[in-house]
C-alpha cells in the first residue's frame, strides 16, 4: 500500500522504476480531486511478471511537483 494525499486536486501519475531508473510498473495516472488516497503495487511489471527483490523508487507526479520515496521489495 502507497498512501498519499493531495492538498489540491490534479492529475497524478505514480510509477514504480527499479535501481537502474528504468520505469517497471504504471500504477496510476489520472485527474484526482483533493483528498486522502491509496494505491497498491502488486510487486508485478507492466507485463505481468514478478518484481526481483530489491531496492525500487517509487515517484508520484501532481502538477509541478514530483516526490521520490524508496522502498524496499522482499522475496
Amino acid at each position: 500500500m502507497i498512501p498519499y494525499g493531495l492538498a489540491v486536486g490534479g492529475r497524478v501519475r505514480i510509477q514504480v522504476y527499479d535501481i537502474a531508473g528504468r520505469a517497471i510498473r504504471s500504477l496510476l495516472d489520472s485527474e484526482q480531486a483533493q483528498g486522502s488516497y491509496r494505491v497498491t503495487w502488486n510487486a508485478l511489471n507492466d507485463a505481468g511478471s514478478p518484481a526481483a527483490g530489491g531496492v525500487y523508487w517509487i515517484r508520484m507526479h501532481v502538477a509541478r511537483a514530483e516526490l521520490t520515496r524508496k522502498a524496499i521489495l522482499l522475496r
